[in-house]
C-alpha cells in the first residue's frame, strides 16, 4: 500500500496535470483527432481535478498573462512556483516533467509512457517503478483547440503483479457524496451565532469551488453518536474523503463565519503577512458582509459590503463579484453543504 501511495504522489507530482470542473456539465465539443493533441502542453502548477494546459508556443510568448489568468481560474494552485510540461508525441509516446517557473530548470526527472485517445478521453499510462508497478490516468477532454487543452481527471488505476487498484474514481466519489447529502437532510433550525470572538459558536467553511462544506463549532459536549461515522467525521471537520475531487486537501480554501442577528455576517481570515517561516502566530483579520437565508427555497446569499475585499478573502471566494449565491443541499445543527449557483 505504501508503494501505491508513493507511486500516486510521485506520478502526479512528476508528470501530469490535467483539468477542471467537478459537477458542471462539460462543454459540447467534437471528438478531437489524435493529431490535434500532439505537441507540447504546459500546465501551471500540479495536477488537480480540473486543469488547463496551454500550447508551448503560447506559453513562451504570453506566460505572464497566462499565469495571471490561471491564478483566477484555478481554484487553488498548491505549487505556483512550478509548471508541468507534457509532450504528446505522434508515435503515442508521452513524456512529462516538472519545471521551476522562474529558472525553467527541471524540478525532477522526466517520466515516459504511452498515451491514447478513446471516446473523447485521454488515457496516459506509465511504469513508474522497478517493480513494474504501472499507473493509468483517464481524463475527460472538456475543451480543446490549438492553444488550450482542458482535461478533467475521472479515474486513476494502479496495477502491480496482476492486481488492479482503483485509487480514484470520480463517479464513485460523487455517488458517495450524494448519499451523504441525503443522509443529512435539511432542517429548519436557526443558523445564527452569538459569539463574535469565535470561541464557542462559529462555522468553518471549506470551499471546494462548486461545493461548500460548513461545520459548526458549538461550545458544548453533545453526544453525536446517533450519526453515522461518516457524518461524525464531517462534524469534526474532516471533509477530504467525502467530496468529489482528485486532491481535495489541496483543492479547497477555508475560513470562519459567524452568522449574526440582523442578517450580518462576519468572516475571520488569517492575515498572510503576519507570520513568516515556521514561527510566529498569524494575526486574524475580520471582514463584514450581509447574508440572506431563504429557508423555504433553501437558498443562501452572501454580500460583501466593503468595496475593498482583502486578498485572503478573495482566495476563499474567488468568484469575481461581491454577491455569492448558494443552493443549500443539506443542513442539520452541525453541518451544511452548499452548491455555488
Amino acid at each position: 500500500m505504501k508503494v501505491i501511495k508513493l507511486l500516486r504522489i510521485l506520478f502526479s507530482i512528476v508528470i501530469l496535470s490535467l483539468v477542471w470542473s467537478c459537477n458542471k456539465k462539460p462543454e459540447t465539443k467534437p471528438t478531437p483527432k489524435a493529431q490535434n493533441l500532439t505537441g507540447v502542453w504546459i500546465l501551471s502548477g500540479l495536477l488537480q481535478t480540473n486543469n488547463s494546459f496551454h500550447a508551448e508556443k503560447n506559453w513562451k510568448s504570453d506566460r505572464v498573462a497566462i499565469l495571471k489568468r490561471d491564478s483566477t481560474e484555478i481554484f487553488y494552485n498548491q505549487r505556483p512556483d512550478l509548471y508541468t510540461k507534457l509532450e504528446l508525441k505522434s508515435n503515442h509516446q508521452f513524456t512529462g516533467q516538472i519545471f521551476d517557473i522562474k529558472s525553467d530548470s527541471a524540478f525532477d526527472k522526466a517520466v515516459s509512457g504511452m498515451w491514447k485517445l478513446e471516446n473523447n478521453q485521454l488515457k496516459l499510462s506509465a511504469k513508474a517503478t522497478k517493480e513494474q508497478v504501472s499507473l493509468e490516468q483517464i481524463f475527460d477532454i472538456t475543451d480543446y483547440n490549438d492553444t488550450i487543452l482542458k482535461l478533467k481527471i475521472v479515474k486513476e488505476i494502479t496495477s502491480e503483479t496482476g492486481k488492479s487498484n482503483p485509487n480514484y474514481d470520480l463517479a464513485n466519489l460523487q455517488k458517495k457524496f450524494d448519499n451523504i447529502i441525503k443522509e443529512i437532510g435539511i432542517n429548519q433550525n436557526d443558523l445564527t451565532t452569538k459569539d463574535l470572538e469565535y470561541n464557542s459558536d462559529f462555522w468553518t467553511v471549506n470551499n471546494f469551488n462548486d461545493y461548500q462544506v460548513l461545520n459548526r463549532h458549538i461550545g458544548q459536549d453533545e453526544d453525536i453518536s446517533k450519526y453515522s461515522q461518516d457524518l461524525q467525521n464531517l462534524i469534526y471537520g474532516y471533509p477530504w474523503d467525502y467530496v468529489p475531487y482528485y486532491e481535495p486537501i489541496f483543492e479547497n480554501r477555508s475560513g470562519r463565519f459567524t452568522f449574526l442577528p440582523n442578517s450580518k455576517v462576519d468572516i475571520e481570515y488569517q492575515i498572510d503577512s503576519s507570520a513568516s517561516g515556521w514561527c510566529g502566530t498569524p494575526a486574524q483579520g475580520h471582514y463584514s458582509g450581509t447574508y440572506h437565508y431563504d429557508s423555504a427555497k433553501k437558498l443562501m446569499e452572501i454580500s460583501f459590503t466593503d468595496p475593498k475585499i482583502p486578498d485572503e478573502v478573495q482566495r476563499t471566494f474567488p468568484y469575481g463579484n461581491k454577491a455569492q449565491k448558494y443552493q443549500i443541499l443539506a443542513k442539520n445543527d452541525y453541518l451544511m453543504i452548499w452548491k455555488k449557483i
